[in-house]
């Protein structure tokens, strides 16, 4: 890949999955407590 449109798409990369990480672990937490 070249390396301009890797570094572009990292930020977003890394954004996505932190949204996707806080989901699951809000997830599991709200099954864990109901």
């Amino acid at each position: 890949m070249d390396s301009a449109i890797s570094d572009a798409r990292t930020p977003l990369g890394a954004s996505a999955d932190n949204g996707l990480k806080i989901v699951v672990v809000g997830g599991f937490g709200v099954g864990k407590t109901t």
